[in-house]
């Protein structure tokens, strides 16, 4: 048996999704940069720089935390939220893109950046009456978010796991392989046994004939040829 024989998934090159066959892991460092860049970076600044209409009123890190200066925007509060949510889609979306991109950033980074990303959005967009509301909150929102992405990688997961599934079914490559990994099954005695059984019905059919001659032969049995039969 040849080497192909063998191993018919060797010349094969599929890369599986990130997370399931591959258990790359990203560096702590990078995992770190990931973090401060995307998940808390662009929504403390918002929180910083923006607030809500009835900017007295709206005390985004409690009674005595940050005070509203001169230079911070006044936006509408549903305009807030929305500006709040599409910063987060917008950094789970770019992590995604370098995961793909760069071979040292993985999708370990993605629920990371999420758990992140969505405790900056509560300190941004809700407001809190007390200071320790807000840091009792921090880690429930911290929490959800890293839920949230743990669900988004594993429905990427998924997704690329049934592309690569498509694309092997339809590479003749690969039905070549499995056309050579079930006659590695069959053995080498499948085509020995069909001749075997081939033989068996040729003789079986011979001695048949055989025994009818023998039959019409012999005077003491009455046997009718086939053309009286017919005639009858």
């Amino acid at each position: 048996m040849n080497n192909n024989q063998q191993n018919p998934f060797k010349n094969l090159n599929y890369k599986m999704p990130p997370g399931m066959m591959q258990q790359k892991k990203t560096q702590g460092y990078i995992k770190l940069l990931m973090i401060i860049l995307l998940g808390i970076f662009p929504l403390l600044i918002c929180s910083v720089f923006i607030t809500s209409t009835g900017s007295q009123e709206f005390n985004q890190w409690g009674d005595t935390g940050y005070q509203v200066k001169n230079y911070t925007w006044t936006i509408d509060y549903g305009f807030m939220w929305l500006l709040g949510i599409a910063i987060f889609i917008f950094s789970l979306v770019i992590n995604k893109i370098l995961a793909d991109k760069i071979k040292t950033i993985n999708l370990d980074t993605l629920p990371l950046v999420s758990s992140a990303s969505l405790a900056m959005l509560n300190l941004f967009v809700i407001p809190h009456s007390k200071q320790i509301f807000l840091i009792l909150s921090l880690p429930s929102f911290a929490i959800i978010g890293y839920i949230l992405g743990v669900i988004i990688v594993i429905f990427i997961t998924i997704t690329q796991l049934r592309k690569q599934m498509m694309q092997m079914e339809n590479d003749p490559e690969m039905k070549n392989a499995m056309n050579q990994f079930q006659n590695m099954f069959k053995g080498p005695n499948s085509g020995k046994l069909n001749d075997h059984k081939k033989h068996n019905n040729t003789k079986n059919s011979s001695n048949s004939n055989k025994n009818n001659k023998d039959y019409k032969n012999n005077p003491f049995v009455d046997v009718k040829d086939e053309e009286e039969e017919d005639k009858e």
